[in-house]
């Protein structure tokens, strides 16, 4: 499984609790016992103690202690933007020395890490699942986990993550929603259309961006559908002009003159030739998918404490 845990801890000096959870290969909550020589040996002792003096443990904090397993992956990430991905490797502990309870950082799972850096080697759901202020989520996307898995093997030199009969067009069943509308309107943008960004999150099932020709100023509408999910165009003919990418390739019997279809292949020539405007879980896919069965080799490297 793969989850989001934010590092949000009472820590004294809060900007060194990653250094504390690299420097121990840890990651971890607080909630500690009161009792400094207190040292629960398992869940249910801690839980037990920890509901008492509590007087109950919130949702997230209960879900940290009971569902993460050994070889799921964590994504954390520092607050100076820096984010990491962590492998489990061995089972919860309960770390009760000073240091740790300075650091508000008791309830811990031995990992191993790998740095993925900032913001734009990320995903887009696992940067969404940041937005939440819970201490601990699942992420549930199964592109996303998959391109975690293969991305921490990558970075740790383990076998590679094999994709049989690979095609370029299964980029986009490799990809998360997020990442097929990033790829989309970089795609756009390249193409003169500006994005308004206050209309990226509009709530609306019809349209989900606007955009501005940086030339003629004529307004544009963009919808963007992965997975199976069709796109009727027929449904957008009295609206502005519209551009419409369905992963599915699924638009109607009837496209009409305002509507323009954003195609696939024009996404893949992107992808292969402007690599460096988009997104690291977008290119690395396509890397993989333009080897065949071989995987690239990756740029990043075992993590090191930030500077």
């Amino acid at each position: 499984m793969l989850w989001r845990l934010h590092l949000k801890t009472a820590a004294k000096d809060p900007e060194k609790i990653i250094d504390h959870c690299l420097e121990r290969k840890v990651v971890g909550i607080g909630w500690p016992l009161a009792s400094p020589n207190a040292g629960p040996q398992s869940k249910s002792e801690y839980l037990s103690a920890a509901e008492q003096q509590y007087k109950g443990l919130s949702r997230s904090v209960a879900s940290f202690l009971r569902n993460p397993k050994i070889g799921d992956l964590i994504w954390i990430r520092s607050r100076r933007g820096v984010y990491y991905l962590a492998k489990i490797v061995g089972e919860w502990r309960y770390e009760g020395d000073e240091v740790a309870r300075s650091f508000d950082v008791v309830n811990v799972y031995p990992v191993e890490f790998v740095t993925v850096g900032k913001i734009e080697n990320v995903p887009g759901k696992v940067r969404a699942a940041f937005r939440p202020s819970n201490t601990f989520q699942r992420i549930s996307d199964t592109a996303t986990e998959r391109y975690s898995e293969a991305l921490y093997r990558e970075s740790s030199n383990l076998p590679p993550l094999l994709i049989g009969n690979a095609k370029e067009n299964d980029l986009f069943s490799l990809l998360s929603d997020r990442d097929i509308e990033d790829l989309v309107l970089i795609y756009l943008q390249v193409e003169g259309w500006i994005l308004i960004p206050s209309t990226r999150e509009k709530d609306t099932q019809h349209t989900e961006f606007r955009l501005v020709h940086a030339t003629t100023a004529e307004a544009a509408d963009v919808q963007v559908k992965s997975g199976r999910t069709p796109l009727d165009a027929s449904c957008y003919k009295d609206s502005d002009k519209v551009f419409l990418f369905a992963a599915s390739g699924i638009y109607g019997n009837e496209i009409p003159t305002n509507v323009s279809i954003v195609l696939p292949e024009d996404l893949i020539e992107l992808v292969k030739t402007r690599p460096e405007l988009l997104p690291k879980s977008v290119t690395f896919w396509m890397s993989i998918l333009a080897q065949g069965q071989s995987m690239i080799s990756s740029t990043l490297v075992p993590t090191a404490m930030e500077a």
